[in-house]
C-alpha cells in the first residue's frame, strides 16, 4: 500500500518536473538578457554626447544674481567659483571677480554648456605671489564702488562693480561708511590676523589672468604664472572632487559701517522678531502677574 501511494506521487512529481524546469530557464533567460540589455544600455550611454556634455554635479542651489548681487556682495557661487580656483591651482587664496557671474546654478548634474554659461566669459587662470599689502589693495580696489544710500545700507544698484571681490581662504571685514582707498579694515587668513601694511610676507594667489593684468580697473600685477585651466575647468575638477572646502553657511565678507553690518548678517531682523516672541513667551507668568491679566 505504502508503495504504490508513493509510486502514484512520484508519478506526479515527475509529470511536474519537466514544467518547473522549463519555467525555470525561462526566468534565467530573462535575467541574462536583462542584464545584458543593461550593461550596454550604461557602456552607449558612456561613450555618448550626453554623457559627455555633464561636467558634475553641485548639492544645492548656488547663487549670484537673485538676493545677494555677485558683484556688491558675497554670494554663495562666488564662494564656490572662489574655492574651486584655488583648488585647481593649489594656492593659499583666491579672488573671483564678481562680474564674471552671471547666472545661477541649480542643484543637480550640471551640463558643460550650462555651467559655461554661468560666466559672462570663460577667463583662463593664473596664480601669483602677493604680500598682504598687495592683497589688500587689490581689495581696497574691489570695495571702492560700495556706496550707502540715505538710510546708510547698501545701495545695490549704485555699489554694483564687476571688480567687486569673491573670495576664498580669507575673510575681510571693510569699512563701508569710509572714504574709498582706506576701507579695507581686517584680514585674516587661517584665522590669524594678517598686518595690511606687510609688505615681506608672501602667499599664493590665484584668479584669473584677465583679473591679474588688471581687469576692471583693478590693481595690474606682474610676472603672473598663466594655467591652461578656465573657470569652467577648474568649477568641474572642484565639483567631481565633491567641493571638499565649500560651506554654504560660512561667511567671509563682513562689512561694517552700514547697517549691512556685522550684527545684521549674524542676527538679521527675521531672527531678532523671532527672539522678541520667545522672550515674551518665555516671560507670560511674570507679566500676567505684572498685569493682571491672561495673555
Amino acid at each position: 500500500m505504502f508503495h504504490a501511494i508513493m509510486s502514484k506521487k512520484l508519478m506526479g512529481y515527475n509529470k511536474m518536473l519537466p514544467s518547473r524546469i522549463i519555467i525555470a530557464a525561462a526566468i534565467v533567460a530573462h535575467i541574462v538578457i536583462f542584464s545584458f540589455l543593461l550593461m550596454a544600455s550604461a557602456a552607449a550611454f558612456a561613450n555618448s554626447d550626453v554623457g559627455d556634455s555633464v561636467a558634475g554635479r553641485v548639492p544645492q542651489l548656488l547663487t549670484a544674481v537673485s538676493e545677494k548681487n555677485a558683484k556688491t556682495r558675497e554670494c554663495t557661487l562666488g564662494n564656490a567659483v572662489s574655492d574651486a580656483v584655488r583648488f585647481a591651482l593649489s594656492a593659499d587664496l583666491a579672488i573671483v571677480c564678481g562680474g564674471y557671474l552671471v547666472r545661477n546654478l541649480l542643484p543637480g548634474y550640471i551640463a558643460w554648456d550650462d555651467l559655461r554659461a554661468v560666466f559672462v566669459e570663460d577667463y583662463h587662470l593664473a596664480s601669483v605671489e602677493v604680500t598682504p599689502k598687495k592683497l589688500s589693495e587689490i581689495l581696497e580696489a574691489g570695495v571702492s564702488r560700495i556706496t550707502l544710500d540715505e538710510t546708510e545700507s547698501i545701495d545695490e544698484y549704485a555699489s554694483a562693480y564687476d571688480g567687486f571681490p569673491q573670495i576664498s581662504g580669507f575673510t575681510l571685514i571693510y569699512d563701508a561708511s569710509a572714504p574709498p582707498g582706506s576701507r579695507v579694515y581686517e584680514i585674516r587668513i587661517g584665522g590669524k590676523i594678517i598686518d595690511i601694511n606687510d609688505d615681506d610676507t608672501l602667499f599664493r594667489l590665484a584668479a584669473t589672468k584677465h583679473m591679474l593684468d588688471g581687469g576692471y580697473g583693478l590693481p595690474a600685477i606682474h610676472n603672473v604664472e598663466s594655467s591652461e585651466l578656465t573657470l569652467s575647468d577648474a568649477f568641474a575638477v572642484y565639483m567631481n572632487h565633491g567641493m571638499p572646502e565649500y560651506r554654504e553657511t560660512e561667511l567671509r565678507i563682513f562689512p561694517a559701517g552700514a547697517r549691512d553690518s556685522l550684527l545684521a548678517v549674524f542676527f538679521p531682523m527675521g531672527l531678532a522678531l523671532m527672539a522678541a516672541i520667545l522672550i515674551i513667551l518665555g516671560n507670560g507668568q511674570r507679566f500676567r502677574r505684572l498685569f493682571d491679566f491672561q495673555l
